[in-house]
């Protein structure tokens, strides 16, 4: 698999998404949500997203980057050029713990719906969908 360094517009995309998640998790304390996402579409526009876990439950729950594609589906959108999911630790303000986290099956699926977009996979790399899901 070809991994590829990250962009300056990559790392913001990150920081966008991170920021979301320090705001849902630590600040407003909402200990649902696990992850967040941002999507950054050809046209440079920027949509955010969180997961939601009700606890206890196998299916009630959504993804970050679900959260973030659902936005896009409302403005019409086709295509999308980068994705991340951020994850921040509900400790955060002690140990400012968070990573990046690569897309689960689910949402791989649903992502290759917006072509082949390229997908952040760890603070340094990305890679293209195909790499990591291959038989769309």
């Amino acid at each position: 698999m070809k991994k590829y360094k990250l962009t300056k517009e990559d790392k913001e995309l990150i920081k966008v998404a991170k920021e979301l998640q320090i705001y849902v998790r630590v600040k407003k304390r909402q200990l649902m949500s696990e992850v967040c996402s941002s999507i950054r579409m050809p046209n440079g526009k920027i949509y955010t997203g969180s997961s939601m876990t009700i606890e206890g439950s196998s299916s009630g729950s959504i993804c970050g980057e679900q959260g973030a594609l659902s936005k896009v589906v409302e403005d019409g959108e086709k295509k999308i050029d980068t994705i991340v999911a951020v994850w921040v630790s509900k400790d955060y303000k002690k140990n400012k713990g968070w990573d990046v986290i690569p897309p689960c099956g689910n949402c791989r699926h649903i992502i290759s719906k917006f072509g082949n977009p390229w997908i952040i996979i760890s603070r340094t790399q990305k890679v293209k969908l195909k790499d990591i899901y291959p038989y769309q």
